[in-house]
């Protein structure tokens, strides 16, 4: 899955196809991984995976009184057993969405509890406390983001399945390999909602200055309530809005940084705006259908071959 998102970083693909490929993958291991529960049920967390790992697996290149026997090494790398069975991950997400409440990272309770994170693991914690807001609002069903969905999971079954450990690790891994091109996703993101809204501004405006038919007195309320959706996702921080209902004036605490949660989670921003361009098409689709705009250029594009105008292509 990482390579979609090399592809990205590359200029090769789109955002939303590298979000959609990622969230198909992980919803393709969470049928999976429900399978192998039902066959063996004893492995119904991922720390009992660990734990029977740890005991049967040694590493034939381990040396005696080497506290990490579970490394697994070749010629010219070596892989932790931490990060091989996904340990940190795992350990974070129990600690973080065992507790029955709805945690918040606070750096000053990290630093007085002694707690020395990576930057990684700061970003995630603090990714993990929005996504627990955003599930709070949404009931998990979020733009069907498959890691919001298996974090709301663990809540309810107070189980931290394979598949959602897999999930979470994605969202690091990705991260890593966009890399500086972060702020990108964010950026083009943001230039597609702007282009959009003055799309459907502009159609607004067409509608309220011509006579073409009645497409726009019927559907006109529609387009408004598309333009003020994709606004308060994007342009006014549809995240941080949460985070300000949930704390009022305590919110400070927490406000990392404008669009925080989409800026290291772009999965879900691709996600968002292949929905958005869904509604667009939506709502083009049906405008074009109510002109007629659509069934006459099919008509023309007929008669010109038909006439010899344009060529028939076979195949």
């Amino acid at each position: 899955m990482c390579l979609q998102w090399a592809e990205y970083r590359e200029h090769q693909i789109t955002l939303t196809t590298a979000a959609l490929t990622t969230n198909t993958a992980i919803s393709i291991f969470r049928r999976l991984n429900k399978e192998f529960i039902s066959n063996f049920p004893q492995f119904d967390d991922h720390g009992k995976i660990i734990n029977y790992l740890y005991i049967g697996y040694c590493d034939p290149n381990h040396k005696k009184g080497d506290s990490d026997f579970a490394t697994y090494t070749r010629a010219n790398f070596k892989i932790s057993s931490k990060i091989f069975f996904c340990d940190l991950t795992y350990e974070l997400l129990g600690s973080f969405f065992m507790s029955g409440e709805l945690p918040f990272y606070r750096l000053d309770q990290a630093n007085a509890a002694g707690i020395r994170l990576t930057q990684d693991e700061e970003t995630l914690l603090k990714c993990l406390s929005l996504l627990g807001l955003v599930i709070s609002d949404s009931g998990g069903n979020f733009f069907n983001d498959q890691l919001v969905q298996g974090l709301q999971i663990i809540g309810k079954d107070k189980a931290i399945y394979t598949w959602v450990v897999f999930a979470v690790q994605l969202f690091i891994d990705i991260r890593r390999v966009v890399g500086k091109e972060l702020d990108r996703c964010l950026n083009e993101s943001h230039e597609l909602q702007k282009w959009m809204s003055e799309t459907l501004e502009q159609s607004l405006l067409f509608g309220r200055t011509n006579s073409v038919n009645e497409f726009y007195k019927a559907n006109s309320k529609a387009l408004q309530n598309a333009k003020k959706y994709f606004e308060s996702m994007l342009e006014k921080d549809f995240i941080q809005g949460l985070v300000d209902e949930a704390f009022g004036p305590r919110a400070a605490r927490y406000s990392w940084g404008s669009f925080y949660l989409f800026r290291n989670h772009q999965m879900l921003l691709g996600l968002i705006i292949h929905n958005f361009l869904m509604k667009l098409h939506e709502l083009g689709i049906g405008l074009g259908a109510d002109q007629g705009a659509i069934i006459t250029s099919i008509h023309l594009y007929n008669a010109s071959q038909q006439s010899g105008h344009i060529p028939i292509s076979i195949g």
